[in-house]
């Protein structure tokens, strides 16, 4: 069966352009949770000028991810490491790494439902000659939340981290 996917695209400008695509996925039929909830997925991509270790390290680094996002963060930055951030409103466990490439965490926020089971978010990291490709995958979001995450990852995390890695000179 043919998977639709809702195509949306963010565009504003900083010192350079910057194009933030992501992709919310429909498929039918739904995943669902043991509670009988639709599951939902997002894909977001952003351009961030700094090498992937940076942006890799900052992620994982407790005062340096408060600084981009502006809310407290505890990070133990290890596979089985539990996280949380923006103030205890996410939590989760880091499931995998790899240094500089990719980071899978087990994911959610005060907003899921009760008895849902984590989402997950993978972060991909490629080099690219202005800096680092960032792809952020959403899975297994509980049913009409994907959008909500969709802003909040484009307002909270991408556009932060474009003004936190541009005043780094990283």
């Amino acid at each position: 069966m043919r998977q639709p996917i809702l195509d949306t695209g963010c565009l504003f400008f900083d010192t350079r352009c910057l194009v933030l695509w992501g992709k919310i996925n429909l498929s039918y039929p739904f995943p669902h949770d043991p509670g009988g909830r639709m599951l939902e997925n997002l894909e977001l991509t952003t351009l961030l000028p700094a090498s992937p270790q940076a942006v890799y390290e900052a992620w994982l680094d407790s005062r340096a991810h408060g600084q981009f996002t502006g809310g407290l963060a505890e990070i133990e930055p290890t596979p089985g490491g539990a996280f949380t951030a923006w103030d205890g409103y996410i939590q989760g466990v880091t499931l995998e790494l790899e240094p500089y490439v990719r980071i899978l965490q087990a994911w959610r926020t005060t907003d899921f439902p009760t008895g849902a089971l984590d989402s997950s978010v993978e972060v991909r990291l490629e080099e690219v000659p202005e800096g680092t490709h960032l792809t952020l995958i959403h899975t297994d979001i509980p049913e009409g939340q994907s959008a909500d995450y969709q802003e909040g990852w484009i307002d909270y995390y991408f556009k932060p981290m474009q003004e936190y890695f541009a005043n780094q000179g990283a």
